[in-house]
């Protein structure tokens, strides 16, 4: 665990000094947003209950709307922890040939394995 916790203090720090880096997580994370608030555009609105008439066939529609609008908030949420999931990978896949001498190094020193590499390094670009 502290080996993971070096690494990622380490990419951290590389990533807020480095601007290139930055600019392009800021970038990526500004486009992913944009793609995922154009496909779920609207579907948090709570269905309106009320304008159904209390009748049982009214009654099934309104638990129908209601079924619908929790199955369009749990893609919702799927989507958006998959996106971030995969625009940390895409980051830290760009990342690794840049930082490629100084992991080598440091894994020829025993610092941390490469298991502790990546999931410092993955912790780190969720949070970028």
């Amino acid at each position: 665990m502290v080996q993971v916790w070096q690494v990622f203090v380490r990419n951290m720090l590389y990533l807020l000094r480095s601007t290139g880096s930055l600019v392009a997580a800021v970038v990526n994370t500004i486009c992913i947003s944009l793609l995922i608030m154009s496909v779920f555009w609207k579907i948090g609105k709570f269905p309106e209950l009320y304008k159904y008439p209390f009748t049982e066939e009214g009654i099934e529609e309104a638990n129908a709307a209601y079924a619908q609008y929790l199955v369009n908030l749990a893609g919702l949420a799927f989507m958006i922890s998959n996106m971030m999931s995969v625009s940390a990978s895409i980051n830290l896949i760009l990342m690794v040939p840049l930082q490629a001498p100084v992991m080598q190094r440091e894994l020829a020193n025993k610092l941390y394995t490469p298991t502790a590499y990546f999931i410092g390094s993955f912790l780190s670009n969720i949070i970028m």
